[in-house]
């Protein structure tokens, strides 16, 4: 990809993904029309952040930098909804480039609300790119042409290997599963609740309903799996939110799944824990 058709760039965050992302885009590609605007821990990063030479006074400076429509954003994501949403003096709707979105704060929808003629997807800030096969976990909108998203999809597969989700109920369970994930774990998983729908023999609809209920009480686990509170899920398939007692009947496999998944995560975990830091570290 040649340095004309990285185009129009805007990424959103303020993690150790959006620095390392950042340190890759501002000194490998586009050193002389990006900038890099770090806020998190501003004073006491400054004699460590890789971004301390580079440091602007946002507040002044963001809007300017968007109109020139060649600027990384990185700054907290809800700090930047709530200036893009309340500050009629930023043209966020003329910006027609490309915005990426590592921050944990701002959905899906309310970055197209706040760039609503941009290309925007979101990246896992917890799925590292490059790390001992781990992939980056991107949402794109299912409504692009393929030709629009390869150009993304370039960008981004740059630093590693990337899986893609359209549904963004998907996007966030998959998220919310842990930091880091092995790809091989995930892709585990969904063939294993592929099995278990083929096995119950489903008609379409049943089946996507099945799928949406193993999906939710995959992300409610999530919610308690520091607890080890394994016996909630049978609870928290049948509690209120448009789960039946279908969820009920699937239980049972779905713990009996979860238990394997449980095990094969537990033990790499200390592995990927390891690398997740090691690449931290050496990119901040």
């Amino acid at each position: 990809m040649s340095e004309n058709d990285l185009g129009l760039l805007g990424f959103v965050g303020a993690g150790h993904l959006a620095a390392a992302m950042l340190d890759s885009w501002i000194n490998t590609r586009r050193e002389n029309t990006c900038v890099a605007v770090w806020s998190r821990n501003r004073h006491h990063s400054a004699r460590h952040s890789v971004f301390s030479h580079r440091n602007v006074n946002w507040k002044e400076s963001w809007r300017d930098l968007l109109i020139a429509g060649t600027i990384i954003i990185a700054i907290p994501g809800e700090v930047f909804a709530a200036l893009a949403l309340n500050d009629s003096r930023l043209p966020s709707h003329r910006y027609t480039g490309r915005v990426i979105s590592a921050a944990t704060s701002l959905r899906f929808s309310e970055l197209q609300k706040i760039f609503p003629n941009a290309k925007c997807v979101r990246i896992s800030p917890f799925l590292l790119p490059g790390v001992n096969g781990i992939s980056t976990l991107v949402l794109r909108d299912s409504n692009w042409p393929d030709d629009e998203w390869k150009e993304i999809h370039g960008l981004i597969a740059s630093f590693g290997a990337v899986d893609t989700v359209t549904d963004e109920y998907n996007f966030e369970c998959l998220t919310l599963l842990g930091s880091p994930l092995s790809t091989a774990v995930m892709h585990g998983v969904a063939k294993g609740f592929e099995a278990l729908i083929t096995g119950w023999n489903l008609g379409v609809a049943d089946a996507e309903t099945a799928r949406r209920i193993l999906w939710r009480a995959l992300c409610s686990l999530a919610a308690s799996a520091e607890s080890g509170e394994l016996e909630t899920v049978t609870k928290r398939i049948a509690s209120p939110g448009g789960l039946t007692d279908q969820g009920l009947s699937v239980a049972p496999d779905f713990v009996s799944l979860l238990g394997i998944m449980e095990h094969k995560m537990a033990s790499r975990r200390e592995e990927m824990i390891g690398n997740t830091l090691h690449f931290a570290r050496s990119h901040i």
